[in-house]
């Protein structure tokens, strides 16, 4: 029939206003010749990541191999920091490249624009026939600038059942019928090696460099099967933390530490962590039935928005005991509003929970949780509770990671869809009240596992 399981194509969000207004700027404009558009210069800015990972990169492996260091990609958070850069062109020439702060102001782009755009569209239309193409980004509409993706058949398995049922065959009788295999078993040792040699290699590299020197070349086709027969499948990268050898041995002297810890010592433990949830959010993972030329279907399509159309970012803490407070914060947590929750939510929920002043409280090594008046806050009252020493870029470590993957699930399980940042909120708050206590209460009893895969890697990525 034609149709195959793909990823949706993404496009932009149109509302039905800009909608309108597409039409009448491509109605305006249809007329145009390339000599009409020779004369635009067109500008636009771009952020690019220091290290990045969209979900889309694949591997070479079996199933048993999703933790070898070969068959994982590090991920560190907001790319590991990045550039932002603002270029512009024209059918005459590339124009200046511009690096940028992180975020481009009214301000800044004023500057790019009398220092950059003025000199380039003077240079290249003397005769004042060029046309500046920018977008609505709201820097440029400030007021300073407008003033300037091995079957087989159902008969075959069928025969093959009925064999086994009524003869009990368990194995081919035909073992020399057939064209006989391409790729013998010195063949596969021979694209083992390749495999293992670059694991992101596509079907063609893989094919290409095994017939290199080979008297009998194969094709892709023959390529994939003996990659299959082999155990090998196409996959995405298992994605861990960026771990430094300074932070593998500070996890390594935690795992040592707590390595003789039980289920009844990690009781005592509230664990803490702070979360963004988006209104709108497409991982690249989505899949869709269509067939070839059906890319650009209404139905084949997944609509996309600027940072996910907006958030809501919460902090949540919770023990073996109970689930405890499930606070929304703004889109950046500081030192003084972390001290509003420290206060307000983790001492009565610490002395509400352990009167003996036996408990630990659990943070990671954020910046505002390191503040000094966050430090001081809790020497203040280091009688009534412990923190937690915790070793950095330690996520796997801490369970309530995974009460965040399931209230994530839940969301995208929701009939009706949140469709403003109110109704997602109230979803959050609604899923967290409702997670069970055998979820939570199992996280906390893997504590010992967890710890003991961190021994195990030595400090280094587990499979948490």
């Amino acid at each position: 029939m034609g149709y195959n399981s793909r990823r949706p194509h993404r496009v932009p969000l149109i509302s039905t206003t800009n909608r309108k207004k597409r039409l009448q700027f491509a109605r305006a404009h249809q007329n145009w010749t390339v000599e009409d558009w020779k004369n635009v210069a067109w500008s636009d800015e771009s952020p690019f990541l220091l290290r990045h990972s969209d979900g889309r990169v694949r591997i070479w492996r079996k199933q048993n191999e999703n933790m070898d260091p070969s068959c994982r990609v590090t991920t560190v958070q907001a790319g590991g920091g990045g550039v932002m850069v603002w270029g512009m062109f024209s059918w005459h020439t590339l124009g200046p490249l511009v690096p940028i702060g992180h975020c481009l102001n009214a301000m800044a782009y004023l500057s790019i624009v009398s220092n950059h755009v003025h000199p380039f569209m003077t240079t290249m239309y003397p005769s004042s026939d060029g046309y500046f193409q920018q977008d609505n980004a709201p820097c440029h509409k400030a007021r300073i600038i407008s003033t300037q993706l091995l079957g087989f058949s159902h008969t075959t398995i069928s025969r093959v059942y009925k064999e086994g049922c009524e003869k009990g065959k368990t194995s081919s009788m035909r073992q020399s019928c057939g064209r006989k295999c391409l790729v013998d078993a010195r063949g596969q040792r021979r694209m083992g090696r390749l495999i293992q040699a670059d694991r992101r290699a596509t079907l063609t590299e893989i094919t290409t460099r095994y017939n290199r020197g080979m008297q009998q070349s194969i094709c892709e086709a023959t390529t994939r099967t003996t990659l299959r027969r082999m155990g090998y499948n196409s996959r995405r990268p298992h994605r861990v933390p960026l771990i430094s050898t300074t932070n593998r041995k500070k996890r390594l002297q935690f795992a040592r530490a707590h390595q003789n810890w039980t289920v009844e010592d990690w009781k005592n433990v509230a664990w803490s962590d702070e979360s963004p949830f988006l209104l709108r959010h497409s991982d690249g993972r989505v899949r869709i039935w269509r067939k070839q030329n059906e890319n650009m279907d209404p139905s084949c399509l997944v609509t996309t928005v600027q940072a996910g159309g907006g958030g809501v970012m919460v902090w949540g803490m919770f023990s073996w005991h109970t689930l405890g407070p499930l606070v929304p914060i703004g889109h950046h947590l500081n030192a003084t509003a972390y001290l509003s929750i420290v206060s307000d939510n983790v001492h009565p929920f610490m002395n509400t929970m352990y009167p003996s002043s036996d408990g630990y409280f659990q943070q990671d090594n954020a910046p505002c949780d390191k503040a000094r008046i966050i430090s001081n806050w809790f020497l203040e009252h280091d009688n009534e509770f412990t923190v937690l020493k915790w070793p950095p870029q330690s996520p796997d470590l801490n369970p309530i990671e995974h009460l965040w993957d399931v209230v994530e699930r839940e969301l995208r399980a929701l009939d009706v869809h949140p469709t403003n940042l109110h109704q997602l909120q109230d979803a959050i708050l609604s899923i967290w009240a409702n997670i069970s206590k055998e979820c939570f209460q199992h996280l906390v009893q893997s504590m010992s596992r967890r710890i003991k895969a961190v021994l195990k890697a030595k400090g280094g990525q587990t499979q948490y």
